[in-house]
């Protein structure tokens, strides 16, 4: 799967994803400059905007990368199997942060609002274990998945359910050897 958003009309929900809007958000295809990007906009400090992206299951290895800007705090990126996260991650209080198997938080590297950066997760799904890359240098290692899983078959982005600002996504990828 590679999306890039150009494909999609400025104002429109982009194609191929599920978008779930609560009251004041949106996840919408939005034209930065000429360049197309999936834009959250979250107005609403007690509700979210979701996207989900399917894809064929994948039940070995599988690469989950993605362009990230952010002004808002808790934005939520996902890799899932049906319902279950796989991984969870999120940017808050100046850091890319993973939601481990024991249900804490670890901040994997410092990122600052307002700055374009390019995540990337490998995931090794019969160890449930990940590494995390922040643009290219790896800043998580061997991370036990928020839960088990026997595949992976879809990704979420969502604003958050507590805090208001905007989230810009570009460049999404999911790969597997």
């Amino acid at each position: 799967m590679d999306d890039n958003f150009t494909a999609g009309t400025a104002g429109s929900q982009p194609a191929n994803w599920t978008v779930t809007a609560g009251t004041n958000t949106s996840a919408l295809v939005f034209d930065d400059s000429g360049n197309k990007v999936l834009r959250f906009t979250d107005n609403n400090s007690s509700g979210r905007a979701l996207a989900r992206r399917t894809f064929t299951a994948q039940t070995d290895s599988v690469t989950f990368e993605w362009r990230v800007n952010t002004a808002a705090q808790w934005p939520y990126f996902g890799m899932r199997s049906g319902s279950t996260n796989a991984t969870e991650m999120y940017f808050y209080s100046g850091g890319l942060r993973i939601r481990t198997s024991s249900g804490s938080d670890a901040q994997l590297a410092a990122m600052s609002t307002n700055t374009w950066y390019t995540i990337k997760v490998v995931a090794n799904i019969g160890t449930d274990l990940c590494n995390v890359f922040l643009d290219g240098t790896q800043v998580g290692f061997n991370i036990g998945f928020r839960n088990a899983v026997s595949s992976i078959d879809n990704i979420e982005f969502a604003s958050s359910n507590s805090q208001q600002g905007d989230v810009t996504i570009d460049d999404v990828k999911v790969t597997s050897p």
